[in-house]
């Protein structure tokens, strides 16, 4: 049943998008599409931008290994480990694996896996900053709605709450904390000593970890700053994509719309590629903003063009980044730097 459930989701998300798709009818879906023409390329280029404001992100958490990738190397493993995450449905890991394994000839093994961890944290907690702000702005947009007021304050203290713990995390490690806890479980011999193997090792990246929000908080701020430049830009996507229809809204609507899209996509991140339900999040936020919800579906098939496109530009460099590689010693590479 466990197998199954995600394939009934999937076939759930299929019909739910099947239903919008001839509720607004593809006659109309393609005629915006027409509509929307040369525009297809900017946004496309767009996410250029949006992948540079990761890579530099990714340089801030390896700044201070005595060795690092080439930024042009960089760039490529950023794209190549979105690519894998998205075509990795529920799950959505197999990025950073990619990571892991990419970074370690320059950095080894344990650094690389803290800062991929790293990254995972900050790019969470670059999640929730935008969520936060867009759920603020969409309470005070929106506080007549008798349903803001007691879906969105609680949800935001429960955002609230998400960062406190994501910082914590930069500030107390989370890897040796969750390995004392899993250890105080009844688990099986086999599972103990596997465990207590890998003890030294676990500590040693949760280290790293919390290395890099004390030794430099200036570093670790600008790191969370770019992560969260890199959602403002791609955020003009959806701006850019009314527009390209004739839905003619600022980029503080835009902002709140990608943000809180976002947010419902990463509550459903149970449902394989968020088919279906994805679009009909859209379809209910440009209804609640007082657009027309049709707009909000067209939008939703359009950034799946983007990922599309971006996501065989990943795969294709999943052959390309690793190329060139510098030589560590055995012991750099084990234990990293």
């Amino acid at each position: 049943m466990r197998r199954k459930l995600p394939l009934l989701l999937f076939l759930l998300g299929f019909a739910g998008f099947s239903y919008l798709v001839f509720r607004i009818g593809p006659a109309r879906l393609l005629a915006d599409a027409r509509t929307t023409g040369w525009l297809f390329v900017p946004l496309i280029l767009l996410y250029a931008l949006v992948f540079l404001c990761h890579a530099i992100t990714w340089r801030f958490l390896l700044a201070d290994a005595p060795e690092r990738p080439p930024f042009g190397r960089l760039y490529a493993i950023t794209v190549a480990g979105f690519a894998l995450n998205t075509v990795t449905p529920v799950v959505q890991a197999g990025g950073h694996a990619f990571r892991i394994a990419s970074f370690a000839p320059w950095v080894g093994r344990r650094r690389s896996a803290s800062a991929t961890i790293s990254f995972v944290m900050i790019h969470a907690l670059g999640s929730v900053s935008t969520w936060i702000t867009a759920l603020i702005g969409a309470i005070v947009l929106l506080r007549d709605r008798p349903y803001v007021l007691p879906v969105g304050l609680p949800l935001l203290a429960g955002l609230l709450l998400f960062a406190w713990m994501l910082i914590g995390g930069h500030r107390h490690g989370v890897l040796e904390r969750a390995l004392a806890i899993v250890r105080r479980l009844p688990l099986p011999a086999r599972v103990e000593r596997a465990l207590e193997a890998r003890r030294e090792a676990t500590i040693a990246v949760d280290r790293h970890i919390t290395g890099f929000y004390h030794d430099d908080p200036r570093r670790f701020l600008l790191a969370l700053l770019f992560d969260y430049l890199a959602r403002c830009i791609g955020f003009v996507e959806y701006w850019i994509a009314c527009v390209s229809v004739g839905a003619h809204i600022g980029y503080e609507r835009a902002f709140m719309i990608g943000a809180l899209a976002a947010l419902g996509g990463n509550l459903l991140f149970f449902i394989p590629f968020e088919l279906g339900w994805k679009e009909g999040v859209m379809y209910g936020l440009f209804g609640a903003l007082g657009m027309d919800p049709a707009t909000g579906v067209y939008v939703s098939v359009l950034t799946r063009v983007r990922e599309v496109v971006w996501i065989g530009l990943g795969v294709l460099l999943t052959w390309l980044a690793p190329l060139g590689t510098p030589r560590l010693t055995p012991g750099a590479a084990e234990h990293g730097s």
